[in-house]
């Protein structure tokens, strides 16, 4: 994991993974204290003028300030994406009158190839995929090279196969009974399943006694968020991703 670096009021990391896809320099901003304005347009200067102008900046933050939405719109920054950070907790409550009507397994490694034709060909909800300035077959190999390395790090997987086929998928982190989910989908042209699937994986972590379920969500994805709120999941929080990319090129 890459040092955290600072520049006045603005905490940032170099991201390399993202780097060779995107043929760019590319930098994650991870806090921004916006207490004084001109200090933070400042701190942003510093930070573009300290790389070259070949460069893509991103970071997400509360989307309700408005003085820091200034401060970067200011400065050449948009928002690509809201995302929403949502919570389950009470497992034992929520789910009393909802009963899992699938079976899922738990997956392996091999597994991973059909995780990633899905999330490679169906999604198109990301902080990349919104982006209007990336090429869409970037976004799509960014998701791949992330499913990879999920692969890499032994992820939890949950998995629902019709046929041999693999249907719908659910990658997860579990941590002293709070539970990360990270990333899950269902095939195109299977969407109907998704709400029998997520019925199935919050029963699942049920019986292991979870305690808290929590996700970031695309808020464009309107289907999905449907399923998380009838499930009983409720926004904690509301992000915009600012993304700066050098003269506002299209990456492809």
């Amino acid at each position: 994991m890459p040092n955290k670096l600072q520049i006045g009021n603005l905490l940032y990391r170099e991201t390399p993974w993202d780097s060779p896809i995107f043929k760019t320099r590319t930098i994650e901003l991870l806090s921004f204290e916006t207490i004084d304005e001109q200090q933070s347009i400042t701190s942003v200067e510093k930070l573009i003028n300290k790389y070259d102008t070949d460069l893509m900046i991103y970071g997400r933050f509360p989307s309700d300030d408005n003085f820091l939405k200034k401060n970067l719109m200011q400065l050449g920054f948009y928002i690509a994406e809201y995302s929403a950070i949502i919570e389950l907790s009470r497992l034992d409550k929520k789910l009393d009158k909802i009963k899992p009507r699938i079976e899922i397994a738990e997956g392996g490694k091999n597994d991973f190839d059909d995780v990633k034709d899905i999330a490679n060909r169906d999604f198109r909800f990301t902080r990349f995929h919104e982006d209007p300035f990336i090429d869409i077959s970037l976004a799509n190999k960014r998701l791949s090279f992330w499913v990879e390395d999920l692969k890499d790090k032994n992820t939890d997987l949950l998995i629902y196969r019709q046929k041999n086929e693999l249907l719908s998928f659910l990658l997860y982190e579990n941590k002293n009974g709070i539970v990360d989910l990270i990333l899950a989908g269902s095939k195109d042209g299977y969407g109907y399943i998704s709400p029998y699937f997520w019925s199935s994986f919050l029963h699942y972590f049920r019986e292991l006694g979870v305690k808290k379920i929590r996700t970031r969500i695309s808020l464009s994805n309107v289907v999905i968020t449907n399923i998380y709120l009838s499930f009983g999941f409720s926004i904690k929080q509301v992000d915009a991703d600012y993304h700066w990319i050098s003269l506002n090129k299209k990456l492809n």
